[in-house]
C-alpha cells in the first residue's frame, strides 16, 4: 500500500517537473521571438530615421513658434467644455431622475410597513412583493374595516377589536353574536380587501396588548384585540394609510416590462446597449432582492430568451449613475485639473512649458512603435500645436492632452456612448493617464516624465554654470 502511494506521488512530481520544463521552453521561445521582432523593428527604425528626424524637427518648430494667446484661449475653452458637454448633461439628467425616484421611495417606505410589518427593514423586498401582487390587489373587492368597543358577556370585560365585514354597519355585523355586545363603533371605513387584510394585521401586530385572553372567555375576533389606551395611535395609523394608499400606483410605475431589445433602445442614451450584460451581471451577483429579474412575472437569474421581463427602473438608474457615470465623472475632474495646470504654466512660465512640450514630444517619437506619420505625430488636430489645427472645431475635453485618446467606459470624447469592436477597443489606464488603442501604448506617466525633464534641466543649468 505504501509502495502504491509513493508511486503516485512520484508520478505526480514527474508531471510537475515536465510541466515546468515545458513552460520554461515556451517562455524562452517567446523571449527569442520578441527579441527577433525588436531587432527587426530597430533595423526598420534606422532606415526610417531621416523621416523621423524631419517629423521631429517640424513638431519642434511648431512648439517653439507657438502663439501664447492662441494657446491660452484654447485651454480656457477646454476648461469650459469640461462643464458643458453631452456627458455632463446626461449625468445631470440621471441625477434628477435619481432624486425623483428617491422622493418616490420615501412614499413607498411609508406604505411598506402596513403591508409587510415583519420586513420593515427590507423595504426593497416589500416593494417587490407589492409589485408582484398589484394585479391581485386590482381584482380584490371592497370590504369594511372597523374598530369597535365591545363587551364580552363571558368575563364582562370591555375590549377594542379590529375586524372586517361586508355588512354595511357594525350593528348588522354583531347582530347575531351571542357572546359579544357592541358598545361603540369607533372607526368604520370601506377599503380594498387586499389592503384591509394587511392593515388589520399591521394594527393588531403593533397595538395588541401583552398576555393572552382567558381560554374560557374567548369570542369571535378575540385574536384581533388592541389596547384601549392605544386607540388614538391606531386610529392615526389608519388615517395615514388612507392618505397614502393612492400612491401605490407609484410602485407599478417604478417597474418596466419590456424585451431586452426594448430596454436597450429606451436607455440607449445612457449606454444601456453597451453595458446591458454588465448590468445584468451586477444584478445577478447582488443579494439584494431589489435587483431581481422577472420573466413572465417569475423571478429569474437568467435571461436566455427574448420574452418580456420586468426591471425596477431605480436599479437601472442606480447602476448607470453609480457604476458608470460617477466613475467617468472622476476622469472628467482629473482632465479639468490637468487642463488648468497646463493653462497656469502657459500663462506664467511659457518658455519652460514649451521646453517641456518639446521634451515630451521627443520622448513620444523615440518610444513610438509605429513608423508612420500618424504614429509619430505627438499632437492631434484638436490642439493648436498641430500642423492641421482647425480652430473652428469644438473642443473635446476627454481628448486632453490632445496627443492620445484618454477617454474610457465606451464614451466618445464629448460624452456620447460609442460602439466598439475588437480592433477599436479602448482600455483606459487611470494610473498613467494614457490609453491603449489596438497595439499602440504609452506607459510613461506625466509625473515620471516631468521628473526626468526637471533632472535634465538641472543638469543643463549646472553645466552652464560650470562653463
Amino acid at each position: 500500500m505504501i509502495l502504491i502511494i509513493l508511486s503516485i506521488v512520484a508520478i505526480f512530481w514527474v508531471f510537475i517537473i515536465i510541466g515546468t520544463i515545458n513552460d520554461g521552453h515556451k517562455a524562452k521561445k517567446k523571449r527569442k521571438g520578441d527579441e527577433a521582432l525588436e531587432a527587426k523593428f530597430q533595423i526598420e527604425k534606422e532606415e526610417y530615421k531621416p523621416t523621423i528626424e524631419k517629423l521631429t524637427a517640424e513638431q519642434r518648430d511648431l512648439i517653439e513658434n507657438a502663439d501664447q494667446k492662441v494657446l491660452i484661449n484654447h485651454y480656457k475653452k477646454a476648461v469650459d467644455s469640461c462643464k458643458k458637454n453631452a456627458f455632463i448633461r446626461k449625468l445631470n439628467k440621471l441625477k434628477k431622475i435619481k432624486e425623483l425616484l428617491k422622493k418616490e421611495q420615501t412614499i413607498v417606505n411609508r406604505l411598506a410597513p402596513y403591508y409587510y410589518s415583519n420586513d420593515e427593514k427590507n423595504v426593497a423586498f416589500t416593494e417587490e412583493r407589492l409589485f408582484l401582487n398589484i394585479d391581485v390587489r386590482k381584482q380584490a373587492t371592497s370590504v369594511n374595516l372597523y374598530i369597535v368597543k365591545i363587551k364580552n358577556t363571558i368575563d364582562s370585560k370591555l375590549y377594542l377589536i379590529v375586524g372586517l365585514t361586508t355588512e354595511t354597519s357594525t350593528k348588522k355585523a354583531f347582530k347575531n353574536d351571542l357572546v359579544v355586545e357592541l358598545i361603540d363603533e369607533l372607526r368604520f371605513v370601506e377599503i380594498n380587501s387586499f389592503d384591509a387584510v394587511h392593515l388589520l394585521n399591521y394594527l393588531v401586530g403593533k397595538y395588541k396588548p401583552e398576555g393572552s385572553i382567558d381560554p374560557f372567555a374567548k369570542f369571535d375576533g378575540c385574536e384581533n384585540i388592541i389596547e384601549m389606551r392605544l386607540f388614538n395611535k391606531a386610529s392615526s395609523a389608519l388615517d395615514n394609510f388612507l392618505k397614502s394608499i393612492g400612491d401605490l400606483d407609484l410602485i407599478e410605475n417604478r417597474f418596466i416590462k419590456m424585451t431586452k431589445e426594448q430596454f436597450q433602445k429606451k436607455f440607449e442614451e445612457y449606454g444601456f446597449k453597451e453595458y446591458f450584460f454588465e448590468f445584468l451581471g451586477a444584478k445577478i451577483k447582488s443579494n439584494n432582492p431589489h435587483l431581481h429579474l422577472y420573466i413572465n412575472d417569475k423571478q429569474s437569474d437568467h435571461l436566455e430568451h427574448s420574452d418580456p421581463f420586468k426591471l425596477n427602473i431605480e436599479s437601472i438608474i442606480k447602476f448607470f449613475y453609480d457604476n458608470i457615470y460617477l466613475n467617468c465623472h472622476k476622469e472628467f475632474i482629473k482632465t479639468e485639473k490637468g487642463i488648468k495646470r497646463d493653462l497656469d504654466e502657459i500663462q506664467n512660465n511659457f518658455q519652460e512649458w514649451q521646453e517641456y512640450q518639446i521634451f515630451r514630444m521627443e520622448n513620444f517619437v523615440d518610444t513610438s512603435k509605429e513608423l508612420n506619420k500618424n504614429g509619430l505625430t505627438f499632437y492631434n488636430d484638436e490642439h493648436p500645436l498641430s500642423a492641421n489645427f482647425n480652430n473652428s472645431k469644438s473642443i473635446l475635453p476627454l481628448e486632453f492632452p490632445w496627443h492620445q485618446v484618454s477617454y474610457g467606459y465606451g464614451f466618445d470624447s464629448d460624452g456620447e456612448f460609442i460602439e466598439l469592436n475588437d480592433s477599436q477597443h479602448i482600455a483606459f489606464t487611470p494610473s498613467t493617464r494614457y490609453s491603449q488603442i489596438g497595439n499602440a501604448s504609452i506607459a510613461i506617466t506625466r509625473e515620471t516624465l516631468k521628473t526626468e525633464f526637471k533632472a535634465l534641466k538641472a543638469a543643463e543649468e549646472k553645466t552652464a554654470r560650470a562653463i
